[in-house]
């Protein structure tokens, strides 16, 4: 049994919080051994009484010297010998003694969001005046531990409260005690109390909440990078009890039970949802969305996060994407669309513009682009893709499109059929070189935030692109609910669409979900449901730098199945993570290499330059014999 001490000021309304959790079994292996308060006339003394906890007046005015106090505070603080110290309302500068002897043993309540509204000068009432001056519509509560500065120690939770257009100060603080201060306090305690909360080497905090009594059985569909990333996020809810993964791979075996279905073997997969009565599935790979797996999965009655399969042609089609750009006004470059090989090498010969750029219609793991500078280059490229079948069924038809120069970046989006709620932003490196050279690849790196992203371009393309695609998909029939890739160029002419994804891209998907705040599986379910636009995305603010380590050779031939070292060097890493791409078990349990890109190693930083830094020092801890990587991954902002 945790023994706490509440230090409070007056009435006590949190400190009855504490107090009726812990009687109900809410907050468990704690019992609150003294309660402190500077004011005599505390009504937190009362209700202590009651409860049968020792109660104490210690006030200031009663000691000749502040240092006097201090001390005198310390040696009762002792005396009740906590475990934790809970400031409940304590209106008196927490003596630096005290701080020292109970680091990160001593937690506050205060009631906004912080860094909003707190520091000096912000408590009781101030906070909420202050936050209706500003005209906010979120406030709430956050319980942090408490350090030498004002309200600058290490969150360990927040809850958020609406702000009301008719609310007065003391209507809004009752909202924030009632809603947030009462239930988030109680939980950070019960939550010290039990173990869950976990300090890291650079002083953040790393919570592990309970999981919820009626916690959910999750389906991950795929087994790259993006898959494991995914998995990894998925695996932080508290909502979520159990985790498979078909087919799934070496690392995300350590988060989930890998199951031998392919992610297009859609009969395979909602068979194996209905036996083992999976409530949610998410599916990672393009494939099985664009042949229908949402539809199938939803004539069972099967709960899934992604677009059907009328939708998933915003994908699964370029030719229909670019028709449904034209027809909407959606800004993108100039194209033509074939399906004829003739019709399109005398379009090649007679009309195109060079550089041009060759798309085959259909899924190509994204690799069925060609930028062809010279006419010689596209009339091969045209014969690779409608003749020789490169890419199978993808290249029947294809799309030459207008040569667009710029920055390109990445925004991924939620979509519920109405509501689209972007992600932050990304970058991907593509080729298979430094300096951008080489071929075509499925993504060599990422970083997160892309610094082109400006404020200008954010407000562009919410008004011009992102809601007009999905109102596009809406008025054709076609309701979008899932993930929308949005592949940008940033033109002299402003932002126009390159390409679009029906789902979580790989890699951007390494760098924008370690950075993000929420559970992710509440927004799924908000999806799904159609309530997206009660959902506020939160990321944090710093960035993210993804490199991928592939097989040498890649993307054309290379060797596999050799042995990789050095993975366990990132299981107490808070800020590196290496996702699985290309990895299998070998016959003697060793983790070996199975595919062209082979692992994606992330680092958080406090800007690109530092997580850059940080993710290249992350890829030395690990070796495999035809190891490869680009250099530059973030090196050019």
């Amino acid at each position: 049994m945790k023994n706490i001490v509440v230090l409070v000021s007056g009435g006590g309304t949190n400190l009855q919080a504490i107090i009726d959790k812990i009687n109900s079994g809410e907050v468990k292996n704690a019992k609150i051994s003294g309660v402190i308060s500077n004011n005599p006339g505390a009504y937190a003394l009362e209700r202590a009484e009651k409860a049968g906890i020792p109660a104490v007046c210690l006030s200031p005015k009663a000691y000749g010297t502040r240092e006097e106090f201090n001390k005198a505070l310390l040696e009762k603080v002792d005396s009740f010998n906590p475990d934790l110290v809970v400031l409940a309302g304590f209106l008196v500068i927490v003596p630096k003694l005290l701080i020292e002897k109970y680091r990160y043993k001593i937690i506050n309540i205060h009631p906004s969001l912080i860094p909003d509204f707190c520091g000096k000068g912000f408590y009781g009432l101030k906070v909420h005046e202050a936050v209706l001056a500003a005209g906010v519509k979120k406030t709430g509560a956050t319980v942090h531990f408490v350090d030498e500065g004002t309200d600058t120690g290490p969150i360990i939770m927040q809850k958020e409260v609406d702000v009301k257009r008719d609310d007065t100060p003391e209507v809004l603080q009752q909202r924030v005690m009632k809603e947030a201060e009462w239930n988030i306090l109680p939980a950070a305690i019960n939550a010290f109390c039990n173990g869950k909360i976990k300090i890291t080497e650079n002083g953040k905090v790393k919570l592990e909440m309970e999981k919820n009594d009626d916690a959910i059985t999750v389906l991950v569909v795929g087994s790259g990078g993006r898959e494991h990333a995914l998995v990894w996020k998925i695996a932080k809810s508290k909502k979520v009890k159990k985790i498979y993964c078909a087919p799934g791979n070496a690392g995300i075996a350590e988060l989930a039970e890998c199951v031998d279905i392919k992610a297009t073997d859609i009969p395979g997969l909602v068979a194996f949802a209905e036996e083992k009565k999976i409530d949610l599935t998410v599916i990672g790979m393009d494939d099985p969305l664009v042949a229908g797996v949402v539809d199938a999965f939803e004539e069972k009655g099967l709960r899934v996060f992604g677009p059907r399969k009328n939708a998933a042609i915003l994908e699964g089609s370029k030719a229909f994407s670019k028709e449904l750009m034209k027809k909407y006004n959606i800004p993108t470059a100039a194209y033509e669309v074939f399906d004829d090989f003739e019709a399109a090498k005398a379009y090649l010969e007679k009309d195109a513009k060079y550089p041009a750029v060759l798309k085959a219609d259909g899924l190509a793991l994204g690799k069925g682009v060609l930028i062809c500078n010279t006419e010689e280059e596209a009339l091969s490229g045209l014969k690779t893709l409608m003749l020789d079948k490169k890419f199978g069924s993808a290249g029947n038809k294809i799309v030459i499109e207008e040569f667009l120069t710029g920055r390109e970046i990445s925004v991924l989006s939620f979509v519920d059929g109405k509501t689209v709620k972007i992600m932050t932003s990304s970058q991907d490196y593509k080729r298979a070189r430094d300096n951008d050279e080489g071929l075509n690849t499925g993504g060599m790196g990422n970083i997160s935030p892309s610094p082109a992203y400006t404020l200008e371009v954010d407000s562009f393309c919410k008004k011009y692109i992102y809601k007009a695609t999905v109102d596009a998909m809406a008025a054709e029939g076609r309701e979008f609910k899932g993930v929308i890739f949005f592949g940008l160029m940033l033109t002299k002419d402003g932002p126009k669409v390159l390409e679009y994804n029906a789902r979580f891209g790989d890699p951007e998907t390494q760098v924008v979900l370690p950075r993000m705040k929420n559970d992710i599986v509440e927004v799924f379910e908000a999806c799904i449901d159609g309530t997206l636009d009660k959902v506020r995305l939160e990321f944090e603010d710093n960035a993210a730098v993804c490199v991928v380590l592939a097989s040498d050779g890649y993307p054309e031939k290379y060797e596999k199945g050799f042995e990789i070292t050095g993975l366990d060097a990132f299981k107490e890493k808070e800020d590196a993570f290496v996702f699985h791409a290309g990895t299998k078990f070998n016959e003697n349990g060793a983790v070996v290499t199975n595919g062209g890109r082979v692992l994606g190693v992330t680092a958080l930083g406090k800007d690109l330059k530092e997580a850059a830094q940080k993710a290249y020092a992350a890829t030395d801890l690990i070796n495999f014999k035809n190891k490869y990587k680009r250099s530059d991954i973030g090196a050019r902002l």
